[in-house]
């Protein structure tokens, strides 16, 4: 023990830097598993919207969405979602997957609203593209 408080002593700088290096790595992965929970991989979203009776909603700029988006994926504006979520919706419990700017940020305010089946996909509309599942393009 009187070795360990000698080379904390002569090397406190490494022992705050390796300290602080530890923090930053259990924050990140309380983070990252956090995050996990609410995002799923396009075809993690298909399964998850197939069993679920999801919907899929586009939540981006309306340009974009006109421009190219998820089959049958139903485009909402940000404002107008708590209520659109009503007439999509009808049970609570069936999957709502969104994919757009503030996703992430969108879901846990729904999860928190009771719409606890709702997800965002990892990468958007560019991932659910590279994975090869159908969009439509205008």
């Amino acid at each position: 023990m009187n070795n360990i408080a000698i080379f904390v002593s002569e090397n406190l700088f490494f022992c705050i830097a390796f300290i602080f290096v530890l923090i930053m790595f259990i924050v990140f992965e309380i983070s990252q598993s956090k995050n996990s929970k609410i995002s799923l991989t396009p075809e993690n979203a298909v399964i998850v919207a197939n069993r679920g009776k999801g919907v899929y909603i586009d939540i981006r700029k309306k340009e974009d969405f006109n421009k190219s988006h998820i089959l049958n994926a139903k485009h909402v504006e940000v404002q107008n979602l708590e209520q659109s979520l009503k007439k999509l919706v009808k049970n609570k419990a069936n999957a709502v997957v969104l994919y757009g700017d503030n996703a992430d940020k969108i879901v846990t305010k729904l999860r928190k609203d009771g719409y606890e089946n709702s997800y965002t996909i990892n990468g958007g509309i560019n991932a659910w593209k590279a994975s090869g599942f159908p969009v439509k393009n205008i």
